[in-house]
């Protein structure tokens, strides 16, 4: 009941309406969020102009690919992880699929204006590129794990690091697939049950609670960096969820940018070989699904001193006189009749 304003001494009161939850959240950092959508669009836009980033690695010996992912791979793990806590889990990817079956309410998602932001950075980039941006260069566990077994490798333990045995890899790759689709169906009976079992997703003790927790959770998450110091990325590569869960609308990706010849995986298997994580199949296609983006096969692609199409495309210019420095230079190879209809090219 809404008294009229005659019986009321003085006048009617302001009635000022407060703030939303989440509008205050975002209000009182609005500092760090825009840090962190800088870093976002930076990286972005920077990965964006991969070709050119490549072209020049190959002349200087890779290390403007690597000062890219070194320097993305230290802010995601101390900003972006440690500092604003923005590590997307499989459990905000069992809540929206809840949200959208029976009632979407944006105040849910709009009280984390990091975590809010960084579904929109992976959703977009994961449909323009595939999953690999994120996976490979800001998920702050996965840069952790990468870190580590560079630095493993550094301090003399790279005699000790290992690719599992293809045929192993193979078999193993699927695992995560059944530990997603688990937990999605787990959730539709019980979401406390499904929250409770997602903590195979070591994110939680390793970024959130930076391994202050219970002993079983810290031995556990321990435990996969410790593999992962052998197996390079080997929680990605075969146990996360999430990695399965944004493998699937990966394959709807707009851009196959990926460069291969005709003579990859037939004869060539230079890039199968050097693939950190084994996402390339003898026969030279890429699987998109177990691809990080690492650049490497991108480099190798215009290497000239490791690509054999590159090398004898040099040679051939040689005995003319004409030697390019430049990838681009091969263009009139990608043209050949016999690469109509080869993916990849």
């Amino acid at each position: 009941y809404w008294l009229p304003s005659a019986y009321l001494q003085g006048g009617r009161p302001e009635v000022i309406k407060p703030d939303a939850p989440w509008v205050k959240v975002w209000k009182t950092r609005v500092v760090p969020i825009a840090l962190f959508a800088v870093l976002l669009v930076a990286v972005a836009v920077v990965y964006a102009l991969r070709d050119r980033l490549t072209r020049l690695s190959t002349r200087k010996n890779k290390w403007p690919v690597n000062a890219f992912k070194y320097t993305a791979w230290v802010l995601s793990i101390v900003f972006v992880g440690f500092g604003v806590m923005a590590q997307p889990s499989i459990t905000q990817v069992l809540t929206w699929f809840h949200a959208l079956l029976f009632q979407w309410t944006w105040e849910l998602f709009l009280t984390d204006p990091f975590i809010f932001l960084f579904w929109w950075f992976i959703l977009i980039t994961v449909f323009l590129w595939g999953r690999g941006l994120f996976c490979g260069w800001m998920c702050p566990f996965g840069s952790l794990s990468e870190l580590s077994y560079k630095i493993a490798g550094k301090l003399g333990l790279k005699r000790f690091q290992r690719k599992l045995p293809q045929a192993l890899h193979d078999k193993l790759k699927w695992l995560k697939y059944v530990v997603f689709f688990g937990l999605m169906a787990t959730s539709l009976y019980s979401m406390s049950l499904a929250e409770k079992m997602a903590e195979v997703e070591p994110f939680k003790t390793a970024i959130v609670l930076k391994f202050i927790r219970a002993w079983p959770f810290v031995v556990y998450a321990v435990g996969l960096l410790m593999a992962g110091l052998f197996v390079e990325r080997f929680y990605c590569r075969y146990l996360c969820p999430l990695g399965a869960a944004l493998a699937i609308p990966a394959r709807l990706r707009m851009f196959d940018w990926l460069k291969r010849y005709h003579e990859c995986g037939s004869p060539c298997q230079t890039c199968a070989n050097e693939c950190p994580v084994q996402a390339i199949h003898p026969t030279g296609e890429i699987n998109p699904n177990e691809c990080v983006n690492c650049l490497h096969c991108q480099v190798l692609y215009q290497s000239h001193s490791k690509c054999p199409v590159v090398i004898r495309a040099d040679k051939r210019r040689a005995a003319v006189g004409k030697v390019g420095d430049m990838p681009r230079d091969l263009a009139p190879l990608t043209n050949h009749p016999n690469l109509k209809g080869k993916p990849n090219v």
